[in-house]
């Protein structure tokens, strides 16, 4: 069975710059129509779909903290409690991710309570546990007010009920002076989880901290995992993959030579002998490590990168090399338009206008639109209307959604009315398009509502609805037939005109039908 997967990354310094722009802290009127806003959707939430009422109780709960800590923490708590009861998804373990982003919240306003509930969620069997999100926030908190005993014997305790976490582990060395013996201690229980569970989140994570751990131990962890991958080279079915940067491509035929990629660099510093076997044995590795001599380390700063895996023996179709070609180059051109924007408007609008893709080239042309608001208004708003009119070219509602995203954004940056209050309808008409796709009897999406992509695009839109009009946004609420996507939708203003950040959302995965 073969499976295709690509993975795509654009400029941070363009198509991330909404996300990361400093904001001004909410003023008093502000404050004052979210808590009203929360206070509003509280009635509504009590009447909502099981699932969607965690949901929003769990966003209300964050957002709530800002107001009354002792209020979030009882909100928190009533979510988690709620939580407790719906089903859990057998495979993507929704209710225990849901349980775990509570426990995360609830980390940052109180710890011990967050412990408490990280416990009460099953631990899973296998190479994954979704209380690792959890437990990340609550070794922060910890980590941060010099509490890194506790921390460890957290991830230890967590370890022993369920598969070690590594990700979390990692993230303890960072805030503990070099040489410190509670690193090597760590590591060591690390090492030990991987030798009697070998799972991949130790590989990954070895390049992070190896060179933090006492020598002979990294050198022991090293030879490990390649004993391992060893194990598992010679399986028959094998997992061809490769990467590439506008820097150079490099592919792999087997997960063997994908992971070494990643590990080489090590290797080479511990055990030289072995690297110089490896590399005589894998002559596609030693090309790669050529271009790229710590693995993806190397490709940072080399602009977007391109991944792709294919399982089993046959190749890719001729149709998935040419998706495959025209998504990098989308890529490519977006990087260039944001690094020329600065120097050069109209060269970055030129590149834009290449992007062979057209929902990529949409999305873009408004970001553009969005940059350039403030210092080239006269070229602002005919980009915000080029990418408009490649709505039509998008023919999928859901690929329609990042478009519509950016048009609002850049339509509040321009500071015109008339182009705000059309995008956030079209964009309103096109999430009600994917819930009501969703909420087919004859075809129902069989996800919790949360996981709904629909749910989710529809809840961002209610978030960027603030940001546009402030606290005029809650008129948009009274388009919205569905009241528990009401009730929501509601609290994602609150949470936006509060400055609080959107947050994970859980599950993001195809469309379940019976």
């Amino acid at each position: 069975m073969r499976r295709a997967v690509l993975i795509l990354a654009v400029a941070v310094s363009l198509a991330g710059a909404a996300a990361k722009e400093d904001r001004p802290a909410p003023d008093p009127t502000t404050k004052a129509k979210a808590k009203e806003l929360l206070d509003g959707a509280a009635e509504a939430i009590a009447a909502a779909q099981p699932d969607i009422r965690v949901e929003a109780l769990r966003r209300m709960g964050d957002a709530y903290q800002v107001f009354d800590k002792n209020r979030a923490v009882e909100i928190l708590r009533q979510a988690f409690q709620a939580a407790q009861k719906l089903p859990e998804e057998q495979s993507s373990y929704f209710r225990s991710k849901l349980q775990a982003e509570i426990a995360r919240a609830m980390a940052g306003i109180d710890v011990e309570t967050a412990i408490k509930m990280l416990f009460d969620i099953p631990a899973q069997a296998g190479d994954y546990d979704p209380r690792w999100q959890a437990l990340d926030a609550i070794v922060d908190e910890l980590a941060e007010h010099g509490l890194h005993d506790r921390a460890i014997e957290l991830i230890q305790r967590a370890g022993s009920t369920g598969p070690f976490p590594h990700y979390t582990a990692v993230r303890v060395p960072g805030s503990l002076p070099d040489g410190d013996p509670r690193i090597g201690a760590l590591f060591g229980a690390a090492l030990s989880a991987y030798k009697a569970q070998p799972i991949s989140p130790f590989v990954h994570m070895l390049p992070s901290w190896w060179d933090k751990a006492p020598r002979q131990m990294a050198k022991e962890a090293v030879s490990a995992v390649l004993d391992e991958i060893s194990r598992y080279s010679e399986k028959k079915e094998q997992e061809a993959s490769g990467v590439a940067t506008e820097k150079g491509t490099v592919t792999f035929g087997t997960q063997a030579e994908a992971e070494l990629f990643e590990l080489m660099h090590i290797v080479q510093e511990v055990d030289p002998k072995r690297a110089k076997e490896l590399l005589a044995k894998y002559p596609d590795l030693a090309g790669a490590v050529k271009i790229y001599p710590k693995g993806t380390e190397s490709m940072a700063g080399e602009g977007p990168v391109w991944s792709f895996t294919a399982t089993g023996d046959k190749e890719f179709t001729d149709g998935e090399r040419e998706q495959g070609r025209l998504s990098m180059m989308a890529e490519t051109l977006g990087l260039q338009a944001a690094n020329t924007l600065a120097k050069d408007p109209a060269r970055a609008a030129e590149l834009a206008r290449s992007i062979p893709l057209p929902g990529r080239r949409g999305e873009i042309l408004a970001t553009l639109a969005r940059s350039l608001a403030k210092e080239h208004p006269a070229m602002a708003k005919p980009l915000f209307e080029e990418a408009w009119m490649l709505l039509d070219e998008v023919k999928k509602a859901e690929e329609r959604v990042p478009l519509w995203d950016r048009l609002i954004e850049a339509a509040h940056a321009i500071g015109d009315e008339p182009l705000v209050s059309r995008s956030l309808d079209g964009a309103l008409a096109n999430m009600t398009e994917l819930v009501n796709r969703d909420a087919d009897v004859k075809t129902p999406n069989m996800l919790p509502r949360p996981a709904w992509r629909s749910t989710q695009a529809y809840c961002r839109f209610m978030a960027r609805a603030a940001r546009a009009l402030g606290a005029g946004a809650e008129a948009m609420l009274e388009k919205v037939p569905d009241p528990s996507l009401s009730a929501l939708g509601r609290v994602m203003m609150a949470g936006e005109l509060l400055g609080r950040p959107e947050g994970e959302w859980l599950g993001l995965e195809p469309r379940r039908c019976k």
